[in-house]
């Protein structure tokens, strides 16, 4: 999923939102980080096997 999401986010942040390389990549890495600790967060906070299944795609 990564392999066709990740290069079109990448081509539409530096053709419509005119970020240069090195901001697009700053900007990629730092939601990929955000998205990773709160599916950490809600994954540790589950009180239910059903609500971590919710936290396991952020």
């Amino acid at each position: 999923m990564l392999l066709l999401i990740l290069p079109y986010i990448s081509h539409l942040l530096v053709k419509y939102g005119h970020f240069s390389i090195n901001k697009k990549d700053l900007y990629i890495a730092r939601v990929s980080v955000v998205s990773l600790m709160l599916g950490c967060i809600g994954i540790g906070l589950s009180p239910t096997p059903v609500v971590m299944a919710f936290s396991l795609p952020a």
